[in-house]
């Protein structure tokens, strides 16, 4: 090969190299940027969360269970058809398999919603994980069985 082609292709080779490593490092600082602006507005949706956008019509989807909780337990949750309506002030939950509803109270501090049942005399409490216009997913904080529950909008 002619020593002055292969001198040319070498830089040739070197110029596009480095284009492509400024175009990559570019790539890598954008996307951290990006990712950091995501960040800081999950954390501002999550200090902002108000009563309106919970106020609607919700179906359980989804539960996740404590280690220790066993089939049959588990089966009950699983087959349970269970609607919550959160209006104003107050809740009405239904489970359309069982036939079993329940109402009562339910307030919201910062991310906790606090429901005070009618039926039971019992007080059940949801950390608010991550609130999406089609999903909610609480943490379920003082219950034996289940861990998580994962909610979507019903109309």
């Amino acid at each position: 090969m002619n020593p002055l082609i292969y001198h040319v292709m070498k830089n040739c080779f070197k110029s596009i190299f480095l284009i492509l490593l400024i175009g990559l490092g570019a790539l890598v600082v954008m996307s951290c940027s990006s990712e950091n602006e995501s960040r800081n507005e999950s954390t501002k949706k999550e200090s902002s969360f108000n009563k309106a956008i919970l106020e609607k019509k919700w179906v359980v989807t989804h539960f996740n269970f404590k280690d220790n909780v066993n089939s049959s337990s588990k089966f009950k949750y699983q087959i349970a058809n269970i609607h919550i309506e959160l209006s104003k002030n107050i809740f009405n939950a239904s489970d359309h398999y069982s036939l079993y509803t329940d109402k009562g109270n339910w307030t919201l501090d910062t991310n906790v919603i606090t429901m005070n049942s009618n039926n039971e005399n019992s007080i059940y409490k949801f950390k608010i994980v991550e609130l999406k216009e089609n999903y909610l997913i609480v943490d379920v904080l003082n219950h034996k069985e289940l861990e998580q529950i994962e909610l979507v909008p019903f109309n």
